[in-house]
């Protein structure tokens, strides 16, 4: 039961992640169980994340459902990223290193 209901979770967040970008330069690419796997334009990895936490975190329950965000030119090469409310200065830094090179 948990493993469905997770399933079911992590559509209803997908739908809602697609709402927000289909329109946008932000191309959902793959998905992959749970997973997605998203192109996204440098100048917009910030908000990409900040929209995954956002929209793939299912609040209606008393158990906690983590969303993790990690951003890389590969599966090889990933590094979490955390939402904009929760980042410190260095944080925005590293994360503006990562994307510019």
């Amino acid at each position: 039961m948990i493993q469905r209901s997770c399933a079911e979770f992590c559509k209803v967040g997908m739908v809602n992640v697609w709402k927000y970008i289909k329109d946008s330069d932000i191309k959902l690419e793959l998905q992959v169980h749970d997973e997605l796997v998203l192109e996204v334009p440098n100048d917009l990895v910030q908000d990409a994340a900040d929209l995954l936490y956002d929209k793939m975190q299912y609040r209606g329950l008393k158990i906690p459902m983590p969303v993790e965000v990690k951003v890389g030119d590969n599966w090889g090469e990933m590094t979490k990223i955390k939402p904009s409310w929760e980042q410190s200065k260095d944080d925005i830094k590293k994360i503006k290193e990562l994307v510019a090179a």
